[in-house]
């Protein structure tokens, strides 16, 4: 349709112990135009919860060949696989679930003939030593499709709380940013100010040619 998005990535450093319940954020071009605020209309985006979380960088997925071929007429044209994930859920420390469970489907199968819907029960795994105020729970999910889509949930309390819409297409290669320590828009101001005037200069040897840079 000839419409593109800006997709910007951030980390925001929070306290274990706490949570939040919304959040807003400013975007600045820095190309001389006023920052604008994102927050939903005056709204804010809402975190509907933090019990349990999908933790993509820890879960993995093991692809395997059916050993068959699909012909049309006396050509190959693809052989078959299927896939096994192994997903990684995190649970707040303090949280005892009855159950944590994934909801999964795929439909992206060879020739959209059908559509995968499953549910895989996970397990504490006592492997991996709690971390950041969180616990961690594993299960496995078979899908003959290429693009897993899961709702994670966990029963507390007679209560049932969900991460809804995950995507499990990079796992272990999904790219981590490391979280940052939040800045109030004064202290940015005076840092800018300070960065202003130094000057970077790198010289790539091999080739004979530099690189003189600013900030």
């Amino acid at each position: 349709m000839g419409v593109s998005f800006n997709n910007y990535n951030f980390v925001v450093a929070l306290d274990p112990a706490q949570s939040i319940s919304k959040f807003w954020f400013q975007v600045d071009e820095h190309d001389g135009s006023q920052p604008k605020v994102v927050n939903n209309g005056g709204a804010s985006y809402p975190v509907e919860q933090d019990s349990i979380i999908f933790v993509p960088t820890l879960s993995t997925v093991d692809v395997f060949s059916n050993n068959s071929y699909t012909k049309v007429y006396t050509n190959r044209v693809g052989e078959a696989f299927h896939r096994v994930y192994h997903l990684v859920a995190a649970v707040r420390s303090e949280i005892t679930p009855s159950r944590v469970y994934t909801d999964g489907w795929d439909s992206a199968v060879k020739n959209y003939l059908y559509t995968v819907h499953g549910r895989a029960e996970f397990t504490a795994d006592s492997s991996r030593a709690a971390q950041a105020g969180y616990k961690f729970y594993t299960a496995s999910f078979n899908s003959s499709g290429l693009q897993l889509m899961l709702d994670l949930s966990a029963e507390v309390g007679g209560q049932t709380v969900t991460q809804k819409y995950l995507d499990a297409l990079l796992l272990d290669n999904t790219p981590y940013v490391a979280p940052t320590t939040p800045i109030d828009r004064a202290t940015a101001s005076a840092a800018r100010e300070t960065v202003k005037g130094w000057a970077v200069m790198a010289v790539c040897v091999g080739v004979g040619t530099a690189l003189l840079g600013s900030l």
